[in-house]
């Protein structure tokens, strides 16, 4: 069971600069972009989703994609270090019971520019504790306007520690 006398830090054990408390629902959170390098998509998938399409480029070239897509699994890895390096490491946060309605909605590419938002939808007590609260967010992560994956997460958080 969790010390709720220890001061919470941020999920790169800093001291957080946002609080649950200062999130309402609607906030929307702009969690930077990352670049879906070849090299990258091609080791992951190797050691993750070893499909052909993901895995040799000259097949790939040849599919209903034209070329080497991404596995979807690189990509939501991929919205989850961006949740992590720019929104986890402001905010205490405690676990996660999960997430909903993962969806790969466009193919990912090498060289694409992908950009994460995620926007809080609920927010409410939390039944893990009277420290926490339980934030609900919808993710999209997009290639300029469009939307390539999009998903529904829950995380409990810090409240603001008193005195």
């Amino acid at each position: 069971m969790e010390n709720v006398n220890t001061r919470p830090l941020t999920a790169t054990r800093e001291e957080p600069t946002i609080w649950v408390d200062d999130i309402n629902v609607g906030d929307t959170f702009d969690l930077g972009e990352i670049i879906a390098d070849a090299d990258e998509i091609l080791e992951f998938a190797r050691r993750f989703d070893p499909q052909w399409y993901h895995v040799d480029p000259e097949q790939a070239k040849e599919s209903f994609w034209g070329g080497l897509i991404a596995s979807g699994w690189w990509t939501a890895s991929s919205m989850m270090g961006l949740y992590a390096r720019n929104f986890l490491s402001k905010i205490a946060p405690d676990a996660s019971p999960g997430v909903e309605n993962l969806r790969w909605r466009k193919a990912v590419y090498p060289g694409d520019v992908l950009r994460l938002h995620i926007l809080c939808t609920e927010k409410k007590s939390s039944s893990r504790g009277p420290h926490l609260q339980t934030l609900t967010f919808d993710w999209e992560l997009k290639r300029g306007e469009e939307v390539v994956a999009s998903m529904s997460g829950r995380g409990w958080f810090h409240k603001r520690p008193t005195g």
